[in-house]
């Protein structure tokens, strides 16, 4: 739509590359969660796989769980990239919203398109402050203290 009907935006071609942003930044949010989620496993996960791990021999039970945390490590960077791709496309999708809603130079009633950019506008604003705020933010990890 944006492309065939250029004459309805003000800033069409800024609005394409954002809605095309948002796509890949999405796409990467769930590749990378996805991906992620095969280095989460449970202590349960272990025993089900190797049986009782106090009875396994203790280097082996040790190696386990060395090997559980590297995965984890792995899980909690893999994830954090999933957050903030995913976080950046709602952002990218916002701005979509907002460059779709300002009136072309033509249009006779632009106001209420204003008042909806600007209202868009401000609910990201606000919720980025939000979140930047201490005590707001969500926390992957309990002792996790970005």
């Amino acid at each position: 739509m944006v492309i065939e009907q250029r004459d309805v935006f003000r800033w069409a071609d800024p609005l394409l590359l954002a809605l095309v942003l948002t796509v890949i930044f999405m796409i990467v949010a769930m590749v990378w969660g996805v991906s992620a989620r095969g280095h989460l496993y449970s202590r349960n996960d272990l025993q089900d796989w190797w049986g009782p791990l106090d009875m396994l021999p203790p280097e082996l039970n040790e190696e386990l769980i060395r090997e559980q945390q590297s995965q984890f490590a792995r899980w909690l960077k893999g994830i954090r990239l999933a957050m903030r791709c995913f976080n950046l496309g709602l952002v990218l999708l916002a701005v979509s919203g907002i460059l779709a809603l300002v009136p072309p130079d033509h249009e006779a009633t632009p106001l209420w398109r204003w008042t909806a950019a600007g209202a868009v506008a401000a609910t990201v604003v606000g919720i980025g402050v939000a979140r930047a705020w201490p005590g707001v933010r969500t926390r992957v990890w309990p002792r996790d203290r970005r």
